[in-house]
């Protein structure tokens, strides 16, 4: 691969990664706006979907105290298309 080729490549990979961290930061703002919604539910039924987020209790074996996490899913239903 010649120096000129593999300059190319590492832009469209600069590019695509910045695209990747907008996506990543757009879906995160949209799984946030989703919580705020559902607010202390833990399961919604929405059209064809279920979306579900129930807190999760996780350790590490470093740190003694234990942490929240929200751990969460949005999947469609099957809806007879």
């Amino acid at each position: 691969m010649l120096q000129n080729e593999l300059t190319v490549k590492l832009k469209e990979l600069k590019n695509l990664q910045a695209l990747i961290d907008e996506a990543q930061a757009e879906a995160e703002a949209l799984r946030d706006e989703i919580k705020a919604y559902m607010g202390e539910r833990e399961e919604m039924r929405v059209d064809c979907y279920k979306v579900t987020w129930k807190r999760v209790k996780t350790s590490r074996p470093r740190q003694p105290q234990i942490k929240n996490r929200v751990a969460g899913s949005c999947r469609p239903l099957h809806c007879g298309n």
